[in-house]
């Protein structure tokens, strides 16, 4: 985890402060990540200095990117709520729902700027086993069969080891270019589905 970046823009006529904690979390955890966020939202309307809580969510299809920017009068209410107890109890459950590293930073002055948050992207889980070997046999053994019967009168003049070999060459190709494309779209949430 990244420690608080302590930024100051150089603005200070209004000696507000913000707080950026970001965070990626599995599609699975978003319904207690509301929990704690409106936990979190309650513990902050009664704490000293607090003005409002933004959060903003980037769902990028493997998983959602949480921000959520605090802002607090000054910088001390920030530096305050941050070391009492209350903001550590709510803080971590939020953060250890993260499949990443947490990145946190802190600005302060009347406009400010944090640093842009980057992450890799987390590579998609592969659909379980049993489904991937089920589409593969619906996209090859029908094709196999039509393709025994239709290249028989080919296949038949040639030696067997060659006729197999034109048979594979021309499954090969149909079930690569269309059959399994074809299949793995149609059939995308349910392969994705635990």
């Amino acid at each position: 985890m990244k420690d608080d970046n302590l930024l100051d823009v150089g603005h200070d006529t209004v000696p507000s402060a913000s707080y950026l904690v970001s965070l990626r979390i599995n599609h699975s955890a978003i319904d207690r990540l509301a929990t704690h966020l409106s936990q979190l939202n309650l513990l902050l309307k009664d704490h000293a200095g607090f003005e409002s809580i933004d959060i903003v969510r980037r769902d990028d299809g493997q998983g959602v990117e949480i921000f959520c920017i605090l802002r607090f009068k000054c910088k001390d209410d920030l530096e305050s709520w941050k070391l009492s107890s209350d903001g550590k109890a709510i803080l971590n459950p939020i953060e250890a729902l993260s499949v990443l590293d947490v990145t946190r930073q802190q600005a302060c002055g009347s406009s400010i700027w944090f640093e842009p948050v980057v992450r890799l992207p987390i590579p998609p889980k592969p659909p379980r086993l049993w489904k991937r070997w089920l589409v593969s046999l619906v996209a090859v053994y029908p094709a196999l069969i039509v393709l025994i019967y239709l290249l028989k009168p080919i296949t038949s003049k040639v030696a067997e080891p060659i006729g197999l070999l034109l048979v594979a060459t021309v499954l090969t190709g149909v079930t690569t270019a269309l059959i399994a494309p074809w299949l793995t779209k149609r059939l995308h949430k349910w392969l994705i589905s635990n």
